[in-house]
């Protein structure tokens, strides 16, 4: 049986039934409120950094997937903020941070005041 041609907008999607790994950590719930409320300045960067420990305890192996759940996060509430992810390869200071080899991390990045100037 051949159903009607709908357009891929209102074609239904699939629902996930259980949230994301990241989402219940406390991090996640500091972040989101400091996204929320739109508290990153102009031309600033915050990191956002997974340890290995943090990593084993919420089961969280790729950082592509954890960039790419605070990207869409982002996406989907229309915040005008970019986003950087890398792995710490060797110990080493960043950011302010000490930081294990392994350890994830995720930059947001509030260009905004780049961006007018470029557009002007």
């Amino acid at each position: 049986m051949i159903g009607k041609a709908v357009k891929l907008e209102k074609a239904s999607k699939r629902t996930r039934n259980k949230p994301a790994r990241f989402e219940s950590t406390p991090e996640w719930n500091v972040l989101k409120r400091v996204l929320d409320k739109d508290a990153i300045a102009p031309n600033t960067a915050l990191p956002v950094v997974l340890t290995k420990e943090e990593q084993k305890r919420y089961r969280i192996t790729n950082r592509r997937t954890f960039a790419r759940f605070v990207r869409k996060y982002i996406k989907a509430r229309a915040l005008k903020y970019s986003v950087q992810s890398f792995e710490i390869r060797e110990p080493r200071t960043f950011d302010g941070l000490s930081l294990d080899e392994g350890a994830f991390v995720v930059r947001i990045i509030n260009d905004r005041a780049s961006l007018k100037h470029n557009i002007a």
